[in-house]
């Protein structure tokens, strides 16, 4: 289905915003799981070489390019590549290209459950807007059966992403609408490879060295040396 021949309806209509590289292999499933429920998919492609922006553009989305040819600023080198250096500024790309009332985000590993609550969802996050920042939904690993809660539908227009790395919504955690019907699972085989996370833990490293009480990121940092260096208490304080 292209959606580019849809029209999105009067009110509460709904855009996926979504940063890639490389997805060719998680992408269609995860638009196959949602793209019935919403209006219009931007895709913020950030340097793929395989066919990720291919099978983005024969779902109809609206494919923006932000690799390093194209955005040299938001890229670093990292075993000899370049890779994104900030998470949040390609969210926030996303997010100012999309253009219906309200915008959910997903990762390209990710499918969405119950996809066709979200409408009822949205509708009511829209008659709350007073109370609330944000939709909340179910995220599960499928590897490990993990889950929680993840802030996942704004108004648009309303809050940015922050942090170049393990980025978030600057929301509010006391303001979120929880709709636990709806499930993100992600299913990306095993967990994070080791020198991704290094390579996350340098982006950290940096973001602390400005920032170094900064009580998110040293989670994130004692997280890292956790992993990767077989650190045994990580509740011990980070000496940067």
């Amino acid at each position: 289905m292209n959606m580019t021949s849809r029209k999105p309806p009067v009110a509460h209509s709904l855009s996926l915003a979504m940063i890639v590289r490389n997805e060719e292999e998680h992408l269609a499933r995860c638009l196959d799981s949602v793209r019935d429920h919403v209006d219009e998919i931007v895709l913020v492609d950030t340097g793929s070489t395989d066919r990720t922006k291919e099978i983005a553009l024969s779902y109809g989305a609206k494919v923006i390019d932000a690799g390093p040819a194209a955005r040299p600023d938001l890229f670093f080198e990292f075993d000899g590549q370049l890779w994104l250096a900030d998470f949040a500024s390609a969210r926030n790309i996303s997010y100012d290209a999309a253009t219906c009332d309200y915008v959910m985000w997903l990762d390209a590993d990710a499918v969405v459950f119950e996809a066709a609550k979200l409408r009822a969802a949205v509708a009511l996050f829209a008659a709350r807007l007073w109370r609330f920042d944000t939709v909340s939904t179910i995220c599960e690993r499928s590897f490990d059966g993990s889950r929680w809660l993840r802030d996942r539908i704004t108004k648009r227009g309303k809050f940015r992403w922050v942090y170049p790395v393990h980025e978030c919504l600057l929301v509010r955690t006391d303001r979120h609408l929880a709709v636990d019907e709806v499930v993100i699972r992600h299913m990306r085989n095993g967990d994070t490879p080791a020198r991704s996370l290094e390579r996350y833990g340098v982006l950290v490293r940096r973001y602390l060295a400005a920032h170094p009480n900064d009580e998110r990121m040293r989670y994130y940092l004692r997280q890292e040396l956790l992993f990767t260096k077989g650190a045994a208490d990580t509740s011990a304080e980070v000496t940067l």
